[in-house]
C-alpha cells in the first residue's frame, strides 16, 4: 500500500481530500458568480443609457 507521506501526517484519506477540493471549487463558483452579477448589475445602466440615450 502506498500513500503519499503528507495524507499521512495530515491523518485525511483521499475521499476526505476530494471533499475539500469539491467545497473550493463550489466557493470559488459561487465568488465568480457573484462577482459576474455585480459587474452586470453595475453596467447595465451605464449600457441602457449609451443605447438608449442617442434616441
Amino acid at each position: 500500500m502506498t500513500t503519499e507521506p503528507s495524507t499521512i501526517l495530515a491523518g485525511r484519506s483521499a475521499p476526505a481530500r476530494l471533499g475539500v477540493w469539491v467545497k473550493r471549487a463550489v466557493a470559488l463558483r459561487a465568488f465568480r458568480l457573484r462577482v459576474f452579477l455585480l459587474v452586470a448589475a453595475l453596467l447595465l445602466p451605464l449600457l441602457l443609457t449609451v443605447v438608449l440615450g442617442d434616441r
